[in-house]
Order: structure tokens, then C-alpha cells, then sequence
């Protein structure tokens, strides 16, 4: 199957989700809407800011937010949103898969809008296995850094930012995730874990995927 991508950027909420808080709202507003919220964390809520993880619950729970969107193209969409022109942005493989790329690099993926497509296309299921190679190697890295740097709570959650590639599968892409999580056999290979993940796809209706 050929799969053709694009993305048009705008200035509406889809630019929003890689805010932080954003995210954590999302969490939140799922923990509410399936009565969850205090499995978790005991009302009221105190939330503090703070880094290695990014938020404090109620002085007991760290939560880490992470997001999946490689940097190349937050980068091409920053550049793309400020042209005057209606431009898409082409999801080549070179963009998605590399994040040094300069900006010269990043203006050759930013196309007006009748410009024909001329990157090479996605088969099968690579853009599932390359959504879900990422977001695993999010989750590794965290995990890294949960045992040499972050502060270890009673608890320990850490949030990905999963909307990437949109036209993918998402039920494909987790089958992926869960054979890559499962090949990393994170539990034998690091001291210190994560108590929760949750892979946050907010534009799928707020559907949060449970990887333990």
C-alpha cells in the first residue's frame, strides 16, 4: 500500500498539544471521564511544575511528559506557520527520520499548496513501525534518565505525546509498540521503572494506551 502524507499547518489547536500542560489536562480529564482519578492521586489535586519529572502530585507522584513529534518537523511547522503563502509540509521519510537537519534542509519539505508530492512514499506498514520505534526509544530514554537523574516518587507516570503520523493505524501502531517494549524487556534492564505509560492520542478522542 503506497501512502502519500501531508500536513497542513494552521494556527488552531492541533499546533497545541505539545504543550506541556496540555497534555497533563488530557491525562486528567480521562482519569475524570473513567472515574480513575482516585486510583491515583487523592483530591484535592496540588500540582507543582518542576523538572526531572516536569510535574508534582500532591508532593508524592512525578509525572513526565514526553513528546513523539520528531524535531524536524515541529521545527518545519514553526517555519511554515510564519510564510504568508498556504503551504503544506510533506512527511518524507528524511524529515521524520532525522532531527539535525538545517534550515535550508527544512524549506525543500515546505510546499505551496498545488505542488506536487515528490518524496518517497510509506508501504505497508512502515509509518506504524516507525511511530512505534519512536515512541519506544521515548520511553527507553525517559527510563534512562528515570534511574541516573529524575527524583523517584511513590509513584512515576510518564505521558507521550503519540500524535505523530496521523494517518497511521493506531491499532497497528500499538501491536508495534508492544512487540518493540516488549524485545527492550524494560523490567530486567533497568533498577527503576515506570509505575504508569500512557501514550496520549488526543486527537483520537482522548484515547490513552496503557503499555503496562
Amino acid at each position: 500500500m503506497n501512502k502519500s502524507l501531508i500536513v497542513i499547518p494552521s494556527l488552531n489547536e492541533f499546533n497545541k498539544f505539545i504543550d506541556e500542560s496540555l497534555v497533563l489536562f488530557s491525562f486528567f480529564s480521562y482519569l475524570k471521564i473513567n472515574q480513575s482519578i482516585s486510583k491515583y492521586f487523592s483530591t484535592p489535586i496540588d500540582i507543582q511544575k518542576s523538572e526531572s519529572p516536569d510535574f508534582i502530585i500532591n508532593k508524592q507522584h512525578g509525572i513526565e511528559i514526553s513528546i513523539a513529534i520528531p524535531t524536524s518537523i515541529q521545527y518545519a511547522r514553526s517555519i511554515a506557520e510564519k510564510t504568508k503563502e498556504e503551504n503544506f509540509i510533506e512527511l518524507d521519510k528524511k524529515l521524520v527520520k532525522s532531527n539535525n537537519l538545517t534550515r535550508k534542509n527544512i524549506d525543500k519539505f515546505i510546499k505551496p499548496i498545488d505542488q506536487e508530492i515528490t518524496g518517497d512514499p510509506w508501504f505497508g506498514d512502515s509509518i506504524e513501525k516507525e511511530w512505534a520505534k519512536r515512541v519506544c526509544e521515548i520511553i527507553e530514554n525517559k527510563t534512562i534518565k528515570l534511574n541516573n537523574r529524575y527524583k523517584i516518587f511513590k509513584m512515576n507516570i510518564l505521558l507521550v505525546n503519540g500524535d505523530f503520523l496521523l494517518t497511521r493505524d493506531i491499532s497497528s501502531s500499538y501491536k508495534y509498540l508492544k512487540q518493540y517494549i516488549k524485545e527492550k524487556d524494560f523490567n530486567n534492564n533497568f533498577k527503576i521503572n515506570f509505575t504508569e505509560i500512557f501514550i496520549v492520542n488526543k486527537l483520537k478522542k482522548m484515547i490513552f494506551y496503557k503499555t503496562k
